[in-house]
C-alpha cells in the first residue's frame, strides 16, 4: 500500500490544509476525512477527484467532513439526475451507522438538498457503506476496524469520532488514530499495530479534545504513549507553527528533533510517501 500525506493540519491550519491521508492499493483510492480544503489539497497534490473511489469519514468535525459537499456536487452526475444506482462515478462512503444520520442531518443537508426539482438523500451522491461495532470492512484484502476515540464531549456524552486499524496477511498493520485523547485502554491496539499515525496538539496546555505532544512524550506523564511504541508513530494533525519551526509564542523551536528525541518517527509532511513494510 502506498500513504500519501495530502494534509497534516489541524482545523485552524492553512498551510497544511486539514489532515487526511490517500490510500492506494491496486486500481483503489482511499481518501482517509475529507475537510474543508480537500479539494485544494488533491489539486496541490496533482489527484483528480474522479479518481477518488472511496471516502472514509471519522467524525462531523468541519475538517473531517467539511470537503464532502463540495466532493458531492464535483462528482455528481448532472445530465442524468436523479442518481441511477451504479451508472457513471458515485464513490464509496465509508462511515460508522451512528454518525450518519449526524452527518447528514446536522452537517451535510443543507447544502446537498438543494438541487431543483427532487428530494436529496446522501445516497444521491454516495454508495453508502454503513458500518456497525465490531465489524470489519473489506478493502483490497485488508481488513478494517472501526476504533471509537474519545474526542469531544456532548454534555455528558462523547462526540463520536472512529480511528481506524487495518491489517492485512504478509504486511504490518496500521493504525489511524483520527481524532482523540491518547489513553492507556488503547494499549492494546498500540502494541499491535506496526505504523502509527497520531494526532497530535503542539499547544503548552492540553486541549481535552487531542493528544497532545507534552503529555504522550513525557515519561512522567499518566498519559504518555509507552517509549517502545514511539518507534512505530507518526505525529500529525498539528498546529502550522510546527512546520516554521516556532514554538506557540513564535520563539524558534526544532519540533521534528523534539519528536526524535522522543522516540517518535517525527511530524508527517505535506506530500509525504509511506509505505507500510510487507513480509514475504
Amino acid at each position: 500500500m502506498k500513504i500519501t500525506v495530502l494534509g497534516c493540519g489541524n482545523s485552524f491550519s492553512v498551510k497544511n490544509y486539514n489532515t487526511s491521508f490517500l490510500l492506494e492499493e491496486g486500481d483503489s483510492k482511499l481518501l482517509l476525512d475529507c475537510g474543508n480544503l480537500n479539494l485544494l489539497a488533491l489539486h496541490n497534490a496533482g489527484i483528480d477527484p474522479k479518481d477518488i473511489t472511496d471516502i472514509y469519514v471519522s467524525h462531523k468535525h468541519s475538517d473531517h467532513c467539511g470537503g464532502l459537499e463540495n466532493m458531492a456536487f464535483f462528482n455528481y452526475d448532472w445530465k442524468k439526475k436523479p442518481k441511477v444506482s451504479n451508472e457513471g462515478y458515485v464513490p464509496n462512503l465509508i462511515v460508522h451507522e451512528r454518525l450518519l444520520p449526524k452527518l447528514w442531518e446536522n452537517t451535510l443537508k443543507g447544502g446537498l438538498q438543494s438541487i431543483e426539482g427532487f428530494e436529496t438523500t446522501l445516497e444521491t451522491y454516495f454508495n453508502v457503506f454503513p458500518v456497525k461495532d465490531n465489524e470489519y470492512v473489506k478493502w483490497q484484502g485488508w481488513n478494517i476496524q472501526l476504533i471509537q476515540q474519545m474526542h469531544t464531549m456532548n454534555g455528558s456524552s462523547y462526540n463520536e469520532a472512529f480511528g481506524l486499524l487495518m491489517s492485512k496477511m504478509f504486511n504490518e498493520s496500521i493504525y489511524f488514530t483520527t481524532d482523540g485523547i491518547y489513553t492507556p485502554q488503547l494499549n492494546w491496539i498500540y502494541n499491535e499495530a506496526g505504523l502509527i499515525f497520531q494526532d497530535c496538539e503542539c499547544t503548552p496546555f492540553a486541549s481535552g479534545a487531542h493528544a497532545n505532544f507534552n503529555e504522550i512524550s513525557s515519561d512522567i506523564s499518566g498519559k504518555c504513549i509507552d517509549p517502545k511504541n514511539r518507534g512505530k508513530i507518526w505525529l500529525t494533525h498539528y498546529q502550522d507553527f510546527v512546520s516554521n519551526n516556532k514554538d506557540s509564542n513564535g520563539n524558534p523551536f526544532d519540533w521534528n528533533k523534539a519528536a526524535t528525541d522522543a522516540g517518535f518517527n517525527g511530524f508527517v509532511t505535506l506530500g509525504q510517501v509511506i509505505e507500510p513494510l510487507t513480509y514475504r
